[in-house]
């Protein structure tokens, strides 16, 4: 089997061994009708589909504002 992945995919993979072999964990999202599979996350990063490259940094965006520093909170024993 053949799979081509997008240059900024391949570019956060690991570099391949004297084998020219990269180990990955991927996460698969298998169609168990057409047994079409489609590589959703590579090492736990999920990989962007469709519209959702343009966005798929601001799904969870950092919150606006700082956190709090914990160091002044009383620890409770």
């Amino acid at each position: 089997m053949t799979i081509s992945l997008p240059k900024d995919v391949l570019d956060k993979l690991p570099a391949p061994d004297s084998g020219g072999i990269v180990r990955v964990n991927a996460g698969l999202k298998i169609d168990p009708n057409s047994g079409d599979v489609e590589i959703v996350e590579i090492n736990d990063t999920p990989l962007p589909m469709g519209d959702e490259k343009e966005t798929a940094d601001d799904k969870n965006p950092m919150p606006a504002e700082s956190l709090p520093d914990l160091s002044q909170i009383p620890s409770g024993a």
